[in-house]
Parts: structure tokens; C-alpha cells; sequence
């Protein structure tokens, strides 16, 4: 690569992510009442919070026991299944995955289902008012972005998982700025797409959700072998990641 271009992409990068920092910060300094979740649901939001390093917060809105209940179910039930897929601890590695991201149950917002920012993620009304499988399956979605930031700048921006995981399963920007799922993608004959087709971003944390829960609209959300493949791939080469990390980790707090 150019070393000219190389240096102007990064001075954008940063630029960028100054930016985003400041928007971050500086929306973080207006009023917002957060708190606890109601006696109700606190206690499975404590357990939440030991299990898998999520912290439950009440912000627009507030988390009603269902509503938490559906979240341990879809954790332990991903759980479950990372230990039969990988043969590892599925718990801790969760953790490992979601430690000291923060759910919000907010208020309001339109149409909004839920969004996902620097380790954050925001549940609407939509969100709550969806049945039991449809929330766990836009939890699940979120969860791919959590994913897609984990080895990003600060968290903030998507793209270090979905970046590579478009290019290996052959989508593409077109002539006219529009995303491709590309010719590998299912193409339905007599039903439209029921998949994110406006980003990388949103292709990876859509697939991410539909190969963890498969059962899911199965006859509408068909994304391919492809897909479903480079999703396993990621995984393991974060899981991978992780193990390398780790004993680097604890030679520092050995050492200390």
C-alpha cells in the first residue's frame, strides 16, 4: 500500500474517532435519569451481572422482570450452545465476550428495535413490545455488533469482524454506494429478503443472529453455507484471540 495513502486513512481514522469520542462524551453530559432496575427485576439483573459481566441499567424505560428474564434466557441458551460448538466453558466465554457492556432499557425513539455503541446497547419500547423469540433473536443481532467492536478503537466503531467477514463471503459496495449480499447470498423466488442489506455491519451482526438461532423465521432467513461458515471462523479466531491475550494478561498481574 502507499505509504501516502496509508498515512491520510489513518489521519481520517483518528479524526473520526476524536469525533466520536467528543459526540460520546458530550451526550453523556446531559441529564439522563439511570438507575438500578426495580426491585422486581434487580435480582436477576445481579445474577446477569455475575454471570456474564452485563450490567442491567433502567434509563427512558424500565426493565420488567420478563423483559430480564428473556435476556438470561437468550445468554444461557447462547451459552449452551458455544459449549457444544467449540467444546469451551460457554458461560465464562460469554463473559469474556460481554464483560462490562451495559444494557439500557430506554423509552420512545420511533421505530428504533435497539441500537449499539461503544459497549452499550439501547432496548426500545418496539424491542419490549416484540414476543419472547423476536426479542431474543434483535438481542442476539446486538450481540454481533458487541462482537464486531470488541478489537476496535475504543470500542466505538463497527467493523474490525464484519470487515473481513463481507469480503470473505462475497458481498460488495456497488457502482451506486449500495451493499451487496453478492451471488453466494440464498436469493428467494417468490418472497423478498428478510436480511440487512445497508452495511457490513449490519450483514455480519443479521448473520450473526441468524446462525446462533436458526430456528427463527427459518423459512425467511436462510443466509447460506457461506455465511454460516464465516461466522464459526470469526468465532474461533476470537476465541483463539482470547486464549493468546489471556496469558499476557496474567504475566502483568503476576508481575505487579
Amino acid at each position: 500500500m502507499n505509504p501516502t495513502r496509508f498515512s491520510i486513512r489513518k489521519f481520517f481514522q483518528l479524526l473520526l474517532a476524536g469525533l466520536t469520542v467528543f459526540i460520546v462524551v458530550t451526550s453523556s453530559c446531559v441529564p439522563v435519569a439511570v438507575s438500578q432496575p426495580q426491585p422486581f427485576a434487580r435480582d436477576l439483573a445481579h445474577q446477569i451481572q455475575r454471570t456474564y459481566g452485563i450490567v442491567l441499567v433502567d434509563r427512558g424505560a424500565h426493565w420488567t422482570a420478563n423483559e430480564a428474564h428473556i435476556i438470561w434466557r437468550a445468554l444461557e441458551r447462547l451459552a449452551s450452545r458455544i459449549k457444544v460448538v467449540f467444546g469451551v466453558p460457554g458461560e465464562s466465554t460469554l463473559k469474556a465476550l460481554l464483560d462490562g457492556s451495559v444494557f439500557y432499557r430506554d423509552g420512545g425513539t420511533g421505530d428504533k428495535i435497539a441500537y449499539t455503541i461503544a459497549g452499550t446497547v439501547s432496548f426500545y419500547d418496539v424491542w419490549a413490545g416484540y414476543d419472547d423469540a423476536h426479542r431474543m433473536f434483535y438481542l442476539y443481532h446486538e450481540m454481533g455488533h458487541l462482537l464486531d467492536t470488541r478489537g476496535s478503537l475504543m470500542n466505538l466503531f463497527m467493523g474490525e469482524i464484519s470487515g473481513t467477514f463481507s469480503g470473505r463471503v462475497g458481498s460488495y459496495v456497488d457502482d451506486r454506494g449500495q451493499y451487496q449480499l453478492g451471488v453466494d447470498f440464498p436469493q428467494a423466488a417468490n418472497q423478498p429478503i428478510r436480511h440487512r442489506t445497508d452495511s457490513a455491519s449490519e450483514d455480519w451482526a443479521e448473520t450473526f443472529a441468524s446462525v446462533v438461532m436458526p430456528e427463527f423465521e427459518n423459512d425467511l432467513r436462510d443466509v447460506g453455507a457461506p455465511r454460516v461458515t464465516e461466522v464459526v471462523n470469526q468465532f474461533s479466531n476470537w476465541l483463539a484471540q482470547q486464549h493468546r491475550e489471556r496469558p499476557k494478561e496474567q504475566a502483568m498481574a503476576e508481575s505487579r
